[in-house]
């Protein structure tokens, strides 16, 4: 979460549009082609950011934004400590936390901010040495993917792929081809 206070401000505006917001639906409808699924009424679904606005905007959805706190981030941390690989985090909880800190630019610091910032700070240092050593033995047992991919954020995701990369095209160089399968 580091990486966050690091991002631009087109950044952070282009990552919280990509994050999944969750949407109830206000009637059955297919979104066909903008959306690969149909929303029914009543049912919640996650969609992009972008999209649950537009929706949003045309009465199609009612967007549910939950309230996080930092409470939850410690219970989060717990479990990271306390599992071999990362936890499941929904983006609802990563998307607060990138408005939240980024109010830190806009309010200046407060006691509340600070705490989340350290928070968030500890729980990204667990997650990312997760994410390393797991992309680290991705290149010798591919199917470890299968059992992390969805405990990954997007932003984590991409990290993930862009880490496991760097490590093959190492190995490859260094090593004499011993990284890319």
């Amino acid at each position: 979460m580091g990486l966050i206070l690091t991002l631009s401000n087109e950044d952070l505006r282009l990552m919280l549009r990509l994050l999944p917001v969750t949407v109830k639906g206000r009637e059955d409808q297919s979104l066909l082609p903008l959306l690969p699924w149909h929303v029914r009424a009543g049912i919640r679904v996650d969609v992009p950011s972008w999209a649950a606005r537009l929706l949003e905007a045309e009465g199609k959805v009612e967007v549910e934004e939950g309230e996080h706190t930092i409470r939850e981030l410690d219970r989060l941390i717990h479990k990271e400590d306390i599992t071999a690989r990362p936890t499941k985090m929904s983006d609802s909880i990563l998307r607060w936390m990138i408005l939240r800190l980024g109010e830190l630019g806009k309010t200046g610091p407060s006691q509340d901010l600070e705490k989340l910032s350290l928070a968030a700070r500890e729980l990204g240092i667990k997650r990312i040495t997760k994410i390393v050593k797991y992309a680290v033995l991705s290149l010798e047992y591919p199917d470890i993917e299968k059992k992390i991919g969805s405990r990954l954020t997007l932003p984590e995701r991409v990290v993930y792929g862009q880490v496991r990369e760097i490590i093959a095209d190492w190995l490859s160089l260094e090593v004499g081809g011993g990284g890319r399968r």
